[in-house]
């Protein structure tokens, strides 16, 4: 078996009358081997190393001050406010008109 690299390609070129390679299955099972024994190594704890990702991202965080939650709250509770008392009156004005309906 010969082995061409065209264009960052790998091709491999069999010949009918090659021995097939030994070698490569060796080298897989070899490759299985060294996988299971990386899986027995006790590394750092996932949770641990999740933390402290999170709390670096956090850090890198810009925060607004405490003026402006205050300001943007303020905001939003009156436009809840604001629309509240929109939608209590459109509801009292069609209950109004639905008594005037006879029947």
């Amino acid at each position: 078996m010969a082995k061409k690299q065209n264009e960052n390609v790998e091709v491999e070129v069999v010949t009918p009358d090659a021995p097939k390679p030994e070698k490569k299955e060796k080298e897989k099972v070899q490759a299985k081997t060294k996988n299971k024994s990386k899986k027995k190594e006790k590394g750092p704890n996932k949770l641990v190393t999740k933390t402290k990702e999170t709390w670096s991202e956090l850090k890198k965080v810009s925060w607004p001050s405490f003026k402006t939650v205050c300001k943007n709250t303020g905001i939003v509770i009156s436009v809840v406010i604001i629309f509240t008392l929109v939608l209590f009156g459109i509801d009292r004005l069609l209950s109004f008109l639905y008594t005037l309906i006879p029947g």
